[in-house]
């Protein structure tokens, strides 16, 4: 896989009328942002407050985060008064991840099945012993609406999240976290710096030939 960086320019916001009306059009509900000055002065910080006072608490043990070693990085949120937050299907998933490598070289976006699409999951879980009729399977999946059969519509008790992932090379990187809470999608962020994986042999280079 390859990562392909480039640079955008955002524009002012749109100068808002005398009636109180910006004239842009109304926000998607499932959009998020999230915005600090403190890059690069968060490393070690396990638990954050989200923006509707609810914290996101970053679950890991103190062993070292190695390169090209599976870790399952599981998160937990709190309401602001310390009970268990009361989580909601965000865009047919109980969570989002974003992991990127400081220098840019490293992007990629974590479901808590991992990597896998959205539309390559809903296939693994609707396939059956009796899809032996080529188009069978895609008309079903047509006719059901995906996130609703990924995870059902409603609020659930479950406020832990963990994602399964391997860092692929050493270095800082830093981690979205994205859950949807009382209909508002809420954004974390979490900065941590992966080791070097020592236990990893280098491949044997075959000798030239005599």
């Amino acid at each position: 896989t390859h990562t392909l960086v480039s640079d955008v320019d955002i524009p002012p916001p749109a100068v808002a009328s005398g009636n109180g009306e910006s004239g842009a059009a109304a926000p998607d509900p499932d959009d998020a942002w999230w915005v600090s000055g403190m890059q690069g002065k968060r490393f070690g910080q396990s638990t954050i407050r989200l923006s509707d006072g609810s914290t996101m608490a970053w679950e890991h043990s103190m062993d070292q985060l190695l390169a090209d070693k599976e870790a399952d990085l599981q998160f937990t949120v709190r309401a602001p008064d310390g009970n268990a937050a009361s989580l909601e299907p965000y865009m047919g998933m109980m969570s989002h991840a974003m992991i990127a490598r400081y220098d840019d070289s490293v992007f990629v976006h974590l479901h808590p099945a991992g990597s896998i699409s959205m539309g390559t999951q809903k296939v693994v879980e609707m396939r059956t012993p009796a899809d032996t009729i080529s188009g069978m399977l895609g008309q079903r999946i047509t006719q059901n609406d995906m996130s609703a059969m990924i995870h059902p519509a409603g609020e659930t008790t479950q406020n832990t999240v963990s994602f399964p992932y391997a860092f692929p090379s050493p270095g800082k990187y830093r981690i979205w976290v994205q859950v949807k809470r009382a209909g508002k999608v809420l954004t974390g962020a979490f900065d941590t710096d992966v080791q070097p994986n020592t236990l990893l042999k280098p491949a044997l280079t075959p000798e030239p030939a005599q």
